[in-house]
């Protein structure tokens, strides 16, 4: 979730979000899920050399993403998709290492194809509690945005 944090500064100065993976979904989680997740693995017994595959509890597209934070800024966001070539020169041009570029390029092109589609319930199992929604963060973290 806090990734949303990168389209601040567009949204205060252009009310746009750009977008490279489309429609694709993602199951955004929040960092205090994963600390959360972190404390039980921590502090209870059972986790040892096991790994977790974290995600939010729903599966979410950036136009949606952007529509929840849009009512809760209560303004109006557009989210332009653009494509991921043009993503990537952006990246490259704000001075993210080559490397992060390329593998935010793959990843980027497999939402896109509606080809990762992973979403899990461990932060519940784990914690006993659901996993924060989308619009609870950016309730949360509104003032990033305004």
């Amino acid at each position: 979730m806090s990734n949303s944090l990168q389209w601040a500064d567009a949204i205060k100065s252009q009310s746009k979000v750009f977008n490279p993976m489309g429609k694709g979904k993602t199951a955004p989680i929040s960092p205090c899920d994963i600390a959360a997740v972190a404390a039980v693995a921590l502090t209870s017994s059972g986790h040892e050399e096991k790994t977790y595959g974290l995600t939010g509890a729903e599966s979410l597209s950036t136009p949606e993403q952007v529509e929840i934070l849009s009512k809760v800024v209560g303004k109006p966001i557009e989210c332009v998709d653009i494509p991921v070539e043009v993503a990537v020169e952006r990246a490259v041009a704000s001075g993210l290492p080559e490397v992060l570029v390329k593998s935010l390029a793959e990843l980027w092109v497999q939402i896109r194809k509606e080809s990762y589609t992973f979403r899990t319930n461990e932060v519940e199992r784990l914690t006993g509690q659901p996993a924060q929604t989308f619009e609870t963060w950016c309730r949360e973290h509104r003032s990033a945005f305004v």
